[in-house]
């Protein structure tokens, strides 16, 4: 579950605080079809309504969220964020992209740990037991497929580039500079 599904149900939550439901799939069909049908041409943060929960949706990064056409399609579809805070985002996006495509951005050279916490792509996995695990998180990375694998206590971080089947198209460029910070917890 990405964030902005999470801060819709609870927000669905605050607008009907009275309802009751048996499973956490019940409340995420009920705020999907909620927002689905509130489109009456102002976005639902623009509307009197709505300006109260401005700031918790603010304080998502939308960045990461429009670089998938399923999550695109949701904004859109239920236009609960007014166009004017994504519209920007699409823009930067694009001009990044453009430049990844054309090689004229290598990644990050150098950035403080701050930086990275203010604008990195927030990821997870649970591993529900010791083993051998090996996933993607799906997205569009600017190119890069990245593989990681959980094996004896050990991740690895592997570059897709020809090895296994991909959704999104892979960057052939023979160098790309990335960063990471990994958290483990148990």
């Amino acid at each position: 579950m990405d964030l902005y599904t999470l801060v819709k149900e609870w927000l669905y939550l605050h607008l009907f605080p009275d309802s009751t439901f048996k499973n956490v799939s019940e409340l995420q069909a009920k705020a999907d079809e909620h927002f689905a049908l509130k489109n009456e041409g102002v976005a639902f943060l623009d509307s009197n309504a709505g300006r109260p929960y401005r700031d918790i949706f603010k304080a998502i990064r939308f960045q990461h969220i429009i670089n998938d056409v399923s999550s695109v399609r949701i904004l859109d579809k239920e236009f609960i964020v007014p166009q004017s805070w994504l519209m920007p985002l699409y823009k930067r996006q694009w001009k990044r992209m453009l430049r990844v495509n054309q090689r004229l951005d290598q990644g990050p050279s150098h950035m403080t740990e701050d930086v990275f916490d203010s604008i990195c792509v927030r990821c997870g996995r649970l591993l529900p037991q010791d083993g051998e695990y090996c996933w993607r998180w799906t997205g569009y990375l600017f190119g890069l497929d990245i593989l990681v694998s959980y094996s004896n206590g050990f991740i690895f971080f592997k570059r897709n580039t020809h090895s296994q089947p991909c959704l999104a198209p892979v960057s052939l460029q023979a160098k790309r500079a990335i960063a990471i910070k990994l958290t483990a917890a148990s």
